[in-house]
């Protein structure tokens, strides 16, 4: 499994490759598609993902690329980080289930943030737990492959 890049649109601060889904579908149909194929890497060698950043955006992306055959093609599934994730935008993941049941959703990032806490580790405070866990049981039950 791979991705061609990860967390290409601007939504942190953090150092990022951007493009947005146009330029992606693209870069794929274009590109990185043929270049696997002629090498031997169809979709049953290797299962290429697109998207690979934050979840409120993952249906628009993914719909751009998928709707073009020529890109589709080489495509498997899409993924996605738990980043900027809230109780609306869980069902991004709906609607590409929906729109494109032959692909599959992987979640591929997930860390606790600590930038302004005083401390890296809360003993005794259950809110990272929380998050986690709340993320976990919601995207599993969204035709997840893996997490």
């Amino acid at each position: 499994m791979g991705t061609h890049s990860r967390e290409r649109a601007r939504i942190s601060s953090m150092e990022q490759f951007e493009n947005s889904p146009e330029q992606e579908r693209d870069f794929v149909k274009l590109d990185l598609g043929p270049a696997l194929e002629k090498a031997g890497y169809d979709t049953k060698h290797l299962k290429l993902m697109i998207h690979d950043n934050q979840r409120p955006n993952v249906f628009h992306w993914t719909d751009v690329i998928l709707k073009d055959k020529d890109a589709a093609k080489y495509v498997s599934g899409t993924a996605f980080h738990w980043y900027a994730n809230n109780k609306q935008n869980i069902l991004e993941l709906d609607k590409i289930q929906e729109s494109y049941p032959d692909y599959f959703l992987l979640a591929t990032e997930a860390c606790e943030e600590w930038k302004g806490k005083s401390h890296h580790v809360s003993l005794g405070n259950w809110a990272t737990f929380d998050r986690y866990a709340y993320d976990i049981i919601t995207v599993s039950s969204r035709h997840l492959i893996g997490i």
